[in-house]
């Protein structure tokens, strides 16, 4: 009886030891989730591609912005977890380095001599410099939420699909514009545009707050060469502290018929440049309801698309016939010359063949232009 007494309380011991040990790792847990999520929202605004950046004018008040964002969190912890860690270490850098890069052009002064051509020149370069930088800090923005994503959806609240009518979507003056019917908190945006003729890009942002009070603009990435008025459809997931949502799929009515019109100025230019490209981006443009006035214009396209790919095909076929024949030429004077070896004479040769393989892969997409 004792005996058995004594297992009693030996039991109990264990349990109460392991309901303790549990309690514990719970806490710790907690903690551990409530330190990185405070740490990804001090990090999310650096990341998020700027909702306002469009250099429609030479300015470097942007990229001083950013850099003075990035040298604010130069002595904040991002220890919680290790991606977050690496993420935030290269963003960070990469901003202070872009500002060291660009800073002689941009503050680059003329002689009080200069005329109006140097001054105009000099305008120029700034501007193409400030369109460069903010094309790589688009795909930079990008690399970097895409590594967070695990994190982010960890973070998130409970996936649910949307409610009926609980977010729109619409375009309006060049702005595209995401509004909801409720409150969301510290919202992660996964924005996926696509165009009229199937072309698409991937942006994310991040929102502290998204309201029915409010609608956030979605900007198009820089890298989306049609811009904001090519853009037929959009595919949005939001996570945020109270929700995982999904599905969210969007057609800007109102922006189709003008999207296919550019759309059309655009493929005027690809059919000579990637004619396959051309053809296939026509055939989805055929599809959209906005573009039934323009089929006659569309098959056109196609047709001049597909005549200069056969013509492109049977010039580029003779030149790999001359390339290959030049090549082995080559290759035979050059081993009788040099028996041991083709040493020194290795890197043209590589060259010549790289040449050769090029060939071959622009004439296997020409063939694919049906």
């Amino acid at each position: 009886m004792k005996w058995s007494k004594f297992l009693q309380l030996a039991f109990n011991f264990l349990v109460l030891e392991f309901v303790g040990l549990t309690n514990a790792q719970d806490k710790n847990a907690v903690d551990v989730t409530a330190e990185l999520r405070s740490q990804f929202r001090t990090l999310a605004p650096l990341i998020s591609m700027d909702r306002a950046l469009v250099l429609t004018e030479v300015s470097d008040t942007v990229m001083v912005g950013k850099v003075e964002q990035a040298v604010s969190l130069l002595k904040s912890e991002f220890d919680s977890h290790p991606t977050l860690r690496e993420v935030a270490f290269r963003h960070i850098h990469y901003l202070l380095e872009s500002e060291t890069h660009n800073d002689p052009v941009l503050n680059a002064t003329e002689p009080a001599t200069a005329e109006l051509m140097m001054e105009t020149f000099s305008r120029l370069m700034q501007d193409r410099v400030l369109r460069a930088w903010q094309l790589e800090l688009d795909q930079r923005c990008r690399r970097s939420y895409e590594t967070l994503m695990p994190l982010v959806v960890k973070l998130a609240g409970a996936i649910r699909q949307p409610r009926q009518g609980e977010f729109s979507c619409h375009y309006k003056q060049g702005r595209i514009l995401l509004s909801g019917t409720e409150g969301y908190s510290n919202c992660s945006l996964e924005v996926r545009y696509i165009g009229v003729g199937g072309e698409s890009a991937t942006a994310f942002f991040f929102v502290p707050t998204l309201s029915n009070q409010t609608e956030v603009e979605l900007r198009v990435p820089v890298d989306f060469e049609s811009g904001p008025e090519g853009v037929g459809e959009v595919e949005v997931k939001l996570f945020c502290d109270e929700a995982h949502i999904a599905g969210l799929s969007f057609t800007l009515d109102e922006n189709l018929e003008n999207a296919v019109r550019n759309k059309l100025i655009d493929l005027r230019s690809l059919c000579h440049n990637n004619p396959f490209e051309c053809v296939e981006q026509t055939k989805k443009l055929a599809t959209v309801t906005a573009a039934v006035p323009y089929q006659n214009e569309i098959i056109r396209i196609q047709g001049a698309a597909r005549k200069f790919a056969q013509q492109k095909l049977l010039i580029l076929q003779n030149q790999l016939v001359r390339e290959k024949e030049h090549f082995s030429q080559l290759r035979r004077l050059i081993s009788r010359a040099v028996p041991d070896g083709l040493g020194e004479y290795d890197q043209g040769l590589a060259s010549q063949a790289s040449r050769i393989e090029q060939l071959e892969d622009e004439i296997l997409q020409l063939r694919r232009v049906r």
